[in-house]
Parts: C-alpha cells; structure tokens; sequence
C-alpha cells in the first residue's frame, strides 16, 4: 500500500510539472489566435488586401493579437509636407494597442495589383508585426520590407508571393 501512495504522488508530481513547464511555455508564446472576423475602419478598397494579409499570416501558423485601435485608410499623404512622396506611413510600430496606416491615394491608383500588395504588407508588417525596414541596398531589392517599393515597378504577383513567403518563413 505505501508503494502505491508513493507511485501516486510521484504520478501526480510530474503530472504538476508538466502542466507548469507547459504553461509557461504557452504563456511566453505573443501569438494568439484572432476572433473569426475581423473589425477594423478601414476603406472598402483597402480591406481584400488587409483580410489577405492575416489569412496568409495564419496560414503560416501566426496569429498575432490583433489591437482594437485599428485603422487603415487612403489618405492625401501628398497634401502634407512631411508627408510629400510617401506612398504609405504607419503609426503603430512598436505599439501592440494600435495599428495606424495610411496609404498615399495618388500611390494606390498608380500601383499595379503587386505593389498594391507590397504597401499593404509592408505597413501592416510594421504596426501587426512590429518589424522595421530593411537597409536600402541591393541584396533586400524585391522583399517586402525594402524601404522603397516605388523601384519595384516591374514586380510581379509571383515575385510578391516570393517575397511574402520569405518574410513569413524568416519569422
């Protein structure tokens, strides 16, 4: 009877440990799963691209708490001074409570599909995933996190496709 008492607390012993050591685990890990639809102010054009961006983040097993301060929007962005010739600009880079993107709307009508793609994953890297642009030579050329995606003109959706599978495997 003593063996028994003693084979059951060291079962639940371990059991203890397992449970904490998981838990801990769990509790380091920053991503979460986002509700089912996402709710967020954003211009009707802007969110296909957006919806994209966290399909295919989930598709690569990320799931990243997504802020209730979350606004895409074209904006004006040439009418402003330190604005002038950006074609998007974020807000929320380092702040997990908000994601502030707007997209330069001369930029948006002139982009083809892919560099409307590029914008939107570049800026939306920034604020969902807080990563920083990439040094500006000829090696990080074509990825999305190049800081000047008005050279990438000639892209295509195979070449962003590449790219977004780099940035989301590199994570």
């Amino acid at each position: 009877m003593k063996k028994y008492i003693v084979g059951v607390l060291f079962f639940f012993l371990v059991f203890s440990i397992i449970i904490i050591f998981n838990s801990n685990i769990l509790a380091t890990k920053s991503y979460t799963k986002p509700p089912q639809e996402l709710i967020y102010d954003s211009d009707t054009e802007l969110k296909p691209y957006i919806d994209k961006f966290f399909r295919d983040l989930n598709n690569y097993n990320i799931y990243p708490v997504i802020p209730k301060n979350f606004t895409v929007k074209l904006s004006d962005l040439d009418a402003h001074s330190p604005t002038t010739h950006a074609h998007g600009i974020s807000y929320g880079f380092e702040d997990d409570d908000l994601v502030e993107i707007y997209i330069n709307k001369r930029s948006w009508e002139a982009f083809n599909k892919s560099l409307r793609y590029y914008i939107i994953y570049h800026e939306l890297s920034h604020d969902i995933l807080n990563l920083d642009d990439l040094s500006d030579n000829d090696n990080n050329f074509g990825k999305i996190m190049y800081p000047s995606i008005s050279n990438y003109q000639n892209t295509t959706m195979d070449d962003f496709i590449s790219n977004m599978k780099l940035l989301f495997d590199s994570l």
